[in-house]
């Protein structure tokens, strides 16, 4: 046999190989799309974040479950997991993983005058944690903006530890909820919204005794305080 009519016969089998092999990972990717199951990705040697996104473009979830420490490894990056690549799961699966805890100390910033999504940002990126954040109305500070924390700016902690927050919130002119039982809801509804309160659709109940459209019970209660921003709610009878 020449070589010429050689080497068309090897390509000719190549050629079958590959398409034989093209059929089946095509065939073998449908089966696996029909039956809700992915192939877990690799996610270590990636920060957290980027694992978590890596993981939710084939529909998983990332779960931390621990974190040691590995030397010459960024804090954050994911150095195990589990399932590991390659691995069968369904759609909606966890991957547990194990991330790097940093070594030694930092010191904590002053994160007071920022706003509470860069903080938030900043926070993160240490490798600390926000802690409990607290609301509070300041005359002198911008909305959403970090008027205190706890432990103070210059303390030395370690990665994974929490910082709590004091942040301020806008004004919003609080009134007190007067007695609208008994009263008749059109008038109430037309007097609140006119007020700018809001008001959401009653609830009609039957209540013997009483002519449609009166007002049997309220939320909030008479006497609260109540702001613009919450929802007045009524049942009314029928």
């Amino acid at each position: 046999m020449s070589i010429g009519r050689k080497i068309l016969n090897f390509m000719g089998y190549t050629l079958i190989f590959f398409s034989f092999a093209t059929a089946s990972a095509l065939i073998t990717f449908a089966i696996a799309i029909r039956g809700g199951k992915v192939y877990v990705p690799k996610l270590t040697g990636l920060p957290v974040q980027q694992a978590e996104k890596e993981a939710s473009r084939y529909g998983l979830v990332v779960k931390v479950i621990a974190s040691r420490e590995e030397e010459g490894i960024t804090p954050g990056t994911v150095i195990s997991q589990n399932p590991y690549p390659g691995f069968e799961i369904k759609k909606g699966g966890e991957i547990q993983v194990v991330i790097c805890k940093g070594g030694g100390e930092i010191d904590i910033p002053d994160f007071t005058g920022k706003k509470l999504e860069e903080v938030r940002l900043e926070i993160q990126d240490m490798g600390l944690h926000l802690g409990v954040l607290t609301q509070i109305f300041s005359p002198t500070s911008e909305p959403s903006t970090v008027i205190a924390q706890v432990p103070p700016p210059g303390t030395k902690t370690t990665r994974d530890s929490y910082i709590d927050l004091l942040v301020s919130e806008p004004y919003e002119e609080a009134f007190v909820m007067p007695d609208f039982i008994g009263k008749e809801f059109s008038t109430v509804q037309i007097y609140l919204k006119d007020m700018g309160f809001k008001v959401a659709t009653p609830e009609f109940i039957k209540y013997p005794g009483w002519e449609p459209g009166i007002i049997v019970k309220q939320l909030p209660f008479p006497g609260y305080k109540i702001t613009r921003s919450q929802i007045i709610s009524f049942k009314v009878t029928r």
